[in-house]
């Protein structure tokens, strides 16, 4: 069950709170929330693209009975913007590298390590 705000409320940060209702309970127990932007992919799986800064992230929300779950890795489009990547999985050493409108970086972010990818990687989140 989701609870969206109100037209007065919804702002860029407007959260939907869920609620899991359990098969013959009549209570519905809140397990989080996810972006109101967020759109359904499938039973259970919502995703949100949103620009923040210089770039263009996409976070995937899985629900379940309990808790929501950030599927991980996570996309991310640098279109204006300097960080430091890395250039391989096993590279030690982050490489300062720059996207921008007309030539974007797509990188893979497994936790806080990013990974330089294909630019495909990343197509629909432009």
């Amino acid at each position: 069950m989701i609870s969206s705000p109100g037209s007065d409320d919804l702002g860029l940060n407007a959260q939907n709170m869920i609620y899991f209702v359990l098969p013959g309970s009549k209570e519905a127990n809140y397990i989080g929330d996810i972006p109101a932007s967020a759109t359904e992919l499938e039973d259970g799986t919502y995703q949100n693209i949103v620009q923040s800064g210089g770039s263009v992230f996409e976070s995937v929300y899985k629900l379940g009975s309990e808790k929501i779950t950030i599927l991980s890795p996570s996309r991310e489009l640098i279109i204006s913007d300097t960080q430091c990547v890395y250039q391989k999985k096993d590279s030690k050493v982050c490489k300062e590298m720059s996207g921008s409108f007309k030539k974007p970086l797509c990188v893979i972010n497994y936790g806080g390590r990013k990974l330089v990818s294909d630019i495909n990687e990343c197509s629909g989140m432009n």
